[in-house]
């Protein structure tokens, strides 16, 4: 039973994140979603574990939390609101959330969006019929990012935000 509990303890901490999130910045669900998305990428191409076991799909607007994504929902577009909560995530995801948050946390959904469009995990997943987005593609594109531009440690991811911006 302690496997099945730790599942369900990284399911919760999707939410724990979110809020987390909300709590930090002004952020649209759509935004929310990709800030996660590369929460998971990155904590996983660095740590080698997942972050949490929610599944990412690829919609329209780019990857989605589905379950993160419909608990937000009646904000619209609207920037979202959620009420504080004590943070059980460990050190080596705050941080990682922390950088996220600030290197991509300060582009709009739409353009987050844009930068998901034209990365490997959701282009290989989109016009497939299942639409979940496969967590060792996840990491494995994260992984070729941190090769392919150099990067050491979780504040280095800044150059990946800078260098889809200047691409797009």
């Amino acid at each position: 039973t302690s496997k099945l509990l730790n599942i369900q303890e990284k399911d919760e901490i999707i939410f724990e994140l979110a809020k987390y999130i909300v709590n930090k910045i002004d952020v649209t669900n759509m935004a929310l979603q990709k800030i996660l998305y590369y929460t998971q990428m990155f904590y996983m191409a660095l740590y080698d574990k997942v972050a949490f076991n929610s599944k990412c799909n690829a919609w329209d607007y780019g990857p989605v939390f589905d379950n993160v994504y419909y608990k937000y929902k009646k904000y619209g577009k609207n920037i979202l609101e959620d009420e504080t909560t004590v943070y059980t995530f460990d050190i080596e995801l705050k941080n990682t959330v922390d950088k996220v948050i600030r290197y991509f946390g300060c582009y709009t959904g739409l353009i987050l969006r844009t930068f998901t469009h034209h990365e490997t995990p959701w282009l290989f997943t989109y016009e497939k019929e299942n639409k979940v987005i496969d967590n060792k593609i996840i990491k494995e594109y994260g992984k070729k990012i941190i090769k392919d531009l150099k990067i050491t440690n979780i504040d280095e991811i800044k150059k990946y935000s800078e260098y889809m911006f200047n691409r797009l």
